[in-house]
């Protein structure tokens, strides 16, 4: 594993598609990684493309942002409390344990990937940064791409 062959190197996903994973399991999964590499993971996310794929996994296409947001949220309730509880529209849970908790507090940094304007509303509302899609083409204002420093970008709310 190379969170214990290395010591420095930072371990990141590039993307993880949470649409099609489990919250809670997924919670326990980045936070292990952060406690093997004492504190070096980067959350990679994103929404995904293929439509197909997402209803093989129980995922409606149209409804993913809302459900990758609702699965971020969740995982950071289980991040930061002992007891954590979550109730939205697509997830929902009641008070349950979820450990180990992240080395990185208050939990790992989470990147989105992602192009176009809403893709940097939403790493404002729920990420600390921004994963540009490589294969598309990002015709954007460097005034939209916000750094993962709330000093940066103070009018985010988080």
């Amino acid at each position: 594993m190379a969170a214990a062959a290395t010591k420095t190197i930072k371990l990141a996903t590039g993307i993880c598609l949470v649409i099609e994973r489990d919250p809670i399991v997924l919670a326990k999964q980045v936070a292990s990684v952060d406690l093997a590499s004492n504190g070096r993971v980067i959350f990679g996310i994103g929404g995904g493309w293929n439509s197909e794929e997402m209803e093989d996994h129980g995922s409606a296409f149209k409804s993913r942002w809302k459900l990758l947001r609702e699965r971020i949220e969740a995982m950071k309730a289980l991040w930061t409390q002992d007891e954590a509880s979550y109730h939205g529209e697509f997830v929902n849970f009641a008070p349950v344990w979820c450990w180990p908790k992240p080395v990185q507090q208050p939990y790992p940094p989470i990147l989105l990937g992602s192009h176009g304007p809403r893709g940097m509303q939403r790493v404002i509302r729920y990420c600390d940064g921004w994963l540009p899609n490589a294969g598309r083409g990002v015709n954007l204002p460097w005034g939209h791409c916000y750094a993962a420093s709330p000093k940066i970008r103070p009018t985010s709310g988080h």
